[in-house]
């Protein structure tokens, strides 16, 4: 063991520094450059500190320039790696059952490193007796025999031709080394120290004397207040000391990644949060890239260049007109949404690039974009050009064409971690480019998937400047030391790790050789190492576990932390200053208003249907937001037909039957002839017909033959019923109505007017939900479709129905004036209201016009109060709680209630 400044002099000599990680080769280097400002010392180069991949690969390249080794015609990468093992598993007999290509070779990859660092035999017997050991045997001698006639090299080999050469006296390793903080050595690892040892050369395995510090133990309720605890105290250490260095290590660091970045911003700088924050750096550090796929403005490069291939999923589409990286976007944002939502309105799942040219480009619609439209028709120009199959680097360099084209990252100007990501996604088209050599020309489509699957292995982070504060995974931690040290999530569950062999080797194997991962004896070795080592890497060192795991279940602590002295949060001594939220709300100054009364309407015209009257029923502020601001919500989409679509499929296929029938005569006839079966059939290719032009993808043969068989049993078994009422005529279908009402233009659509012989009418709307006409009563009704119909329909109405049309519930529900008039009303068990609405029939047609008109009347006096008639149910499915802030209100009811109560 040695001390940080003997370490620190070793490196004023020249010493070569070995790591583990690059983490800790950062560490180290930054903690030397300190330690000269403070021991005021010349001005020295650089120091050699790197990870041991890094410095095989520099000794390595040392000895091919100085003649030791012969160079490779390519040493492969690791992306041109894994695309010939992916290439040897396609065209094997054993791969041609696999699911996932791609994910087999990243693990044949990973296996071939393991044989390699743990001098492993491929032929041996342990090997034979289980298929994918077998299979991955045969890989890997067509891998060998394919690199030995190619003249190609693994990366994976290197410290195996530095081995051959330090044995055989042909090269010498550059003095002096310093191998730090190893805790333990492959095979292949031992075998080159002790070759450098026995060629005499300089070189020291050392670690870091452990630091004297206390380790404390907290226990959390949950992971959420672990998170919170962790936030802070790490304000109050850097409250205290503005120099001194703070680690957060998290052993299941991916999972929790987002919550914590988002509790360190809200605790360590709120100004993070608010709007244009963008170009601020975050006063901590998360050591955990993220795929580069998952960042915004490549996964805008993606979509953009898969745009032009067929039809893309709804989704994909939204996040290409909503995003700010696409050229254009500051001058056209605001119709680009409007674009979205029209989009949507369509209810289809995908949508092709001709369609959103086409829209983009009506210039007298409010989603006109003809920057946007202009560029995805130079996109789509572009595809057409493009050859059936090339080279990956011929694509690298059309994909770079395309997203030029189209504006790419041109949007607006860039943050400092997108500018990075921009540059990041550059060269990850370099790496496709660099698959040439190992890859035959391959179709577009191909390309695209080499690079979605480049993007999503590729981890990414910005850089950032040097920070106080570093969060670290587990392993990533290992080496580092800090003056205070947080270690959360130490539970049972997840501390000492399940054991995870590799699926391709076999289990004895490397149980017998402890392989990483092999055995839950191997994980609990290796845990008790780890936890010794990070309780002596701070003087001050907290550990934490939750009670409660994300997915509600009870956990305890890791019994390798069983022994640690238990503590409370109030003797860690967390930051107790009450948060930015906190303080804003306590600065707030409240103008109480008496009502919420909007601008009366006065000269503007203001139209709507039913809905209107509806929203202005459930909540005034409803019907003042989505018919006055137009706040309403996204029309969405899917698979299929939707409910919606399936409904006016019925509408209309009883719309073309009627027009057929015309009367109850007729349709009597008709079912007595036999004749009604073609009738329906006619009616529903019709409404069929009509239909598929609005879903063409979905209206495939297969799919209208099974909505023609549903339709057609549906109308032959409500037919039956419509068969047992007294004669009527049909006297209008699909009646259209633009009223007056309290000073309101509506536009209503009855969906069907019967008469009697007495000349009385019957208002029919088809239903295919479950309906209900007791809610279109009372001076706030659910339901006032109805009661608007029997409004502004001249003439005596002599009944007012819903017909039910759904499986196994087909029937008329309504209020009808008088027994008889229609089977099974009023009924006989049920609502009493609607028993009393027949003897009281003239009073509750005037009740409804009367109601309908006061609605119309408060609407356009600006009546707006937030005030929903049945909640909370009636704001579960309102999507304008935001606007409202429904349940802000609450709160503040809820605390002035205990107020008084106190």
């Amino acid at each position: 063991m040695i001390d940080a400044e003997q370490l620190y002099a070793e490196m004023a000599r020249g010493a070569t520094v070995v790591t583990t990680t690059t983490r800790l080769s950062r560490s180290v280097t930054h903690d030397y450059e300190q330690w000269k400002l403070a021991a005021a010392e010349a001005v020295w180069e650089t120091p050699d500190v790197i990870p041991w991949s890094s410095w095989i690969h520099r000794t390595w390249e040392q000895a091919v320039v100085a003649g030791a080794l012969a160079p490779p015609k390519l040493l492969l990468s690791a992306e041109q790696e894994r695309q010939v093992w992916r290439g040897i598993i396609d065209g094997s007999p054993s791969g041609s059952a696999l699911l996932r290509l791609d994910a087999a070779a990243a693990q044949v990859q990973d296996a071939w490193a393991l044989i390699r660092t743990w001098r492993i035999d491929a032929m041996d017997p342990e090997f034979s007796g289980n298929l994918d050991s077998e299979a991955l045997a045969d890989w890997l001698r067509a891998f060998d025999a394919l690199c030995r006639s190619r003249g190609w090299l693994s990366l994976t080999r290197l410290p195996e031709q530095l081995l051959q050469t330090l044995q055989t006296g042909g090269f010498r390793i550059p003095d002096p080394l310093v191998f730090i903080d190893f805790d333990e050595f492959t095979p292949l690892q031992s075998a080159l120290i002790g070759a450098i040892d026995a060629s005499g050369g300089d070189l020291r395995r050392v670690g870091l004397a452990p630091r004297r510090g206390s380790a404390v133990c907290l226990e959390c309720a949950d992971w959420r207040a672990e998170i919170r605890a962790v936030s802070l105290w790490a304000r109050q250490r850097l409250a205290g000391d503005r120099t001194s260095s703070i680690g957060i290590v998290v052993p299941e660091l991916a999972a929790v990644r987002n919550a914590l970045s988002h509790a360190l911003d809200e605790v360590l700088a709120p100004e993070l949060l608010m709007p244009g924050a963008g170009e601020l750096s975050k006063p901590y550090n998360i050591s955990l890239g993220q795929p580069l796929a998952r960042y915004a403005v490549v996964r805008s490069a993606l979509y953009l260049l898969a745009v032009p291939t067929g039809d893309r999923q709804l989704e994909e589409m939204s996040v290409l007109l909503r995003s700010p990286f696409i050229a254009g976007w500051l001058e056209e944002a605001g119709p680009r949404a409007l674009l979205d939502r029209r989009l949507r309105e369509d209810r289809q799942t995908a949508v092709g690039l001709g369609r959103v040219i086409y829209l983009a480009g009506q210039k007298d619609k409010p989603w006109f974009c003809p920057l946007l439209a202009g560029r995805l028709e130079k996109l789509r120009r572009l595809i057409q050009q493009q050859p059936r199959a090339a080279e990956p680097g011929t694509w690298s360099h059309l994909f770079a064409s395309l997203l030029a084209e189209a504006g790419w990252a041109a949007g607006r100007p860039l943050s400092s971690e997108e500018f990075q990501t921009v540059e990041a996604w550059r060269k990850l088209l370099s790496s496709l480019a660099s698959l040439s050599s190992v890859v035959p020309p391959v179709d577009r489509q191909r390309a695209l998937k080499l690079l979605e699957n480049l993007a999503s292995e590729r981890l990414f982070q910005a850089q950032s400047g040097q920070t106080q504060v570093q969060v670290l995974g587990l392993y990533e931690a290992m080496g580092l030391q800090f003056d205070c040290l947080w270690v959360m999530g130490l539970h049972e569950a997840a501390w000492p790790p399940r054991a995870n062999p590799h699926p391709y080797l076999p289990l004895s194997l490397q149980r017998r050789l402890k392989l990483p991962h092999a055995s839950a004896e191997r994980e609990l070795q290796v845990a008790e190492m780890l936890t010794r080592r990070l309780l002596s890497s701070a003087d001050e060192v907290v550990v934490s576990y939750p009670l409660q795991g994300e997915r509600s279940e009870q956990l305890g602590p890791s019994p390798l932390i069983a022994g640690l002295k238990s503590v409370g949060q109030s003797g860690l001594e967390l930051w107790g200053d009450p948060g930015w939220a906190a303080l804003v709300a306590a600065q707030r100054q409240l103008d109480r208003l008496s009502q919420d009364q909007a601008p009366a309407v006065e000269q503007e015209a203001v139209r709507g249907g039913s809905g209107l009257f509806k929203a202005q029923a459930a909540c005034p502020f409803k019907a003042f937001a989505e018919f006055r601001l137009a706040a309403r919500p996204f029309a969405r989409s899917e698979p299929g037909l939707d409910a919606m679509a399936r409904g006016s499929l019925i509408h209309r296929a009883l719309e073309l039957v009627w027009e057929s029938l015309e009367s109850h005569r007729h349709l009597l006839a008709q079912m007595h002839s036999g004749a009604l079966d073609e009738t329906i059939r006619i009616a529903t290719g019709r409404a069929l017909e009509e239909l598929g032009q609005v879903f063409a993808p979905v209206m495939t043969a297969r799919f209208r033959e099974i909505e023609s068989g549903r339709v057609q049993r549906q109308l032959r078994q409500w037919l039956q019923i419509e068969g047992d009422r007294p004669p009527f005529t049909v006297l209008g279908r699909e009646v259209s109505y633009t009223p007056e009402i309290g000073g309101i233009q509506v536009k209503l659509t009855v969906d069907r007017i019967d008469q009697l012989p007495d000349g009385r009418r019957i208002l029919i709307d088809y239903k295919t939900g479950s309906v209900q006409p007791t809610q279109w009563f009372g001076e706030r009704p659910e339901e006032p479709q109805l009661p608007l119909y029997s409004a502004v329909v001249e003439g005596e109405k002599a009944a007012v129905l819903f017909a039910q049309i759904r499986a196994g519930e087909n029937q008329f529900k309504g209020v009808v004036a008088e027994q008889g008039l229609i089977p099974g009303l009023p009924p006989s068990r049920g609502s009493q209201q609607l028993k009393e609405s027949t003897e009281t029939w003239p009073r509750v047609i005037g009740e409804w016009s009367e109601n309908m008109t006061r609605l119309a009347q408060d609407f356009r006096a600006g009546e707006a109060l937030v005030d929903p008639k049945a909640q909370p149910d009636s704001c579960s499915y309102c999507e304008l709680a935001a606007l409202c802030r429904i349940d802000e209100q609450n709160g503040l009811r809820a605390q002035n209630s205990t107020a008084e109560e106190d």
